[in-house]
This record gives C-alpha cells, sequence and structure tokens, in this order.
C-alpha cells in the first residue's frame, strides 16, 4: 500500500518531536548516526531512528530535492541550532589519550588490546596512531 500524504506529514511530524527533544536536551543538533529517540505519537511510545532521518535530511538539502517548507520546520524544531552541513566527520582529539595509545603501539601491545583499554575500536587505535 502506498503511502499517503498524511501518513508521511504524521511520520515527518514524528521525526521533527524527536529532533526537538534531542535538540533541547543536547544542546546541538549533531545527533550520532545509529542515536535513536524515544517519543510518543497519540499517547503511544515510538522510537524514532533520529540520526539515519538527520543524516537523510541533510543529504536531501544537499541535493537540492528537500522543499523549503521542510527546512524551515527543521530550522525552527531546532531553534535554528540545525547544523546543514558539513560537518567535521570523527570524534574530539584526547591529546593525553592519544599520546598514550601510541605509547603503547610503540611497545608492541596489539590494536585490539589497546582498543579494550580505551573503548575504542581497533580502527580508531590505528587512525590515532597515524594522526
Amino acid at each position: 500500500m502506498p503511502k499517503t500524504q498524511t501518513t508521511t506529514d504524521t511520520a515527518f511530524r514524528g521525526y521533527l518531536t524527536a529532533l526537538e527533544q534531542f535538540v533541547t536536551r543536547e544542546g546541538h543538533s549533531r545527533v550520532p548516526i545509529d542515536y535513536t529517540e524515544r517519543v510518543f505519537t497519540e499517547g503511544v511510545p515510538e522510537t524514532i531512528r533520529l540520526g539515519y532521518w538527520v543524516s537523510y535530511m541533510r543529504s536531501r538539502k544537499r541535493a537540492g530535492f528537500l522543499p523549503d517548507d521542510k527546512i524551515e520546520a527543521v530550522n525552527n524544531v531546532s531553534m535554528n541550532l540545525f547544523e546543514w552541513g558539513p560537518l567535521k566527520p570523527g570524534p574530539k582529539k584526547d591529546q593525553k589519550r592519544d599520546e598514550e595509545i601510541r605509547e603503547l603501539r610503540s611497545a608492541g601491545v596489539s590494536l585490539t588490546k589497546i582498543g579494550e583499554q580505551f573503548g575504542v575500536t581497533r580502527q580508531r587505535v590505528h587512525q590515532i596512531i597515524h594522526s
């Protein structure tokens, strides 16, 4: 069954509600890609995949396919804190941690062990070592 305009509008409002909750609580609109937000739609709890939606909205705007009314709605609920991009990827640098990681790797400790110790992935350890 194809989506109706009413269904699409209701879904969009649900995402806007989730974004508004996130921005109010966090003070920014840099939603992690895998982040979900719990909202209540007509009294029924619903889990919104907010990170994916925010990414999708950014890509639609970049491609010129996001209508002005939706751009305005996103800006309004995010108190004009929505960052349309481009966003700098990656976590903030922690110089002390990064130096410790480099020292451990120089001492021959495996990427996996270092990652486990610092709570980061092997890939992130590799990026830190080579940055």
